[in-house]
């Protein structure tokens, strides 16, 4: 009788902590449901429903909304634009995070200012990074031309227009992106553990 009441004791506390941790679950599942799983409803309800600002009114117009999407061309250059930053910035990041990382390991003088290099971007809040990209590639006072001008890269009165123009814009949204210290302090304990 001893060890079956001991095996129902044990069963009821198993129970008991089954219970507790579905209860511990159901503050997640309730904000995965809410402001996850719900906007992505939403946005497919959206997409398939002619509803605008100026017109909240739902009204079904099935796929209508991706066929005019589909055939804007608009759309598409915006796709392959999105394409080029994020191979570029990545391929860049990772390479760029691994050479940064062996350098922020290597015993050499100087290691420290490599290392404030890298996490001071992480640090900085992101209203003063906006603004330092913006005073960078500003039209008339960017410290790239003056530093163009002073090398003779660019006329005594020329300024490049960094984000009025395709190309350079395309590069000044991939230079912007590519400096983030992730890789490299991801990078840096891999780098120094054993091979296996």
């Amino acid at each position: 009788m001893g060890n079956h009441a001991l095996a129902q004791r044990r069963r009821r506390i198993r129970e008991r902590d089954t219970a507790l941790a579905m209860l511990f679950v159901v503050p997640t599942a309730g904000y995965v449901l809410a402001f996850i799983l719900g906007p992505v409803v939403l946005a497919i309800a959206y997409a398939l429903s002619d509803v605008t600002v100026a017109d909240p009114s739902f009204d079904w117009v099935g796929l209508a909304n991706i066929d005019l999407v589909l055939a804007d061309p608009v759309f598409w250059r915006s796709l392959l634009n999105t394409l080029l930053i994020t191979v570029a910035t990545t391929a860049l990041a990772v390479a760029g995070g691994n050479i940064v990382a062996r350098l922020m390991l290597a015993r050499v003088y100087g290691r420290w200012l490599v290392r404030v290099g890298v996490l001071l971007p992480w640090v900085t809040p992101v209203t003063i990074s906006a603004v330092s990209w913006l005073w960078l590639l500003n039209s008339v006072y960017s410290p790239l031309d003056w530093a163009g001008r002073q090398l003779g890269l660019l006329g005594a009165a020329e300024s490049t227009n960094w984000l009025g123009r395709p190309s350079t814009a395309m590069t000044a949204v991939v230079a912007g992106h590519v400096p983030g210290p992730e890789v490299t302090t991801g990078a840096s304990p891999g780098l120094e553990l054993p091979p296996l």
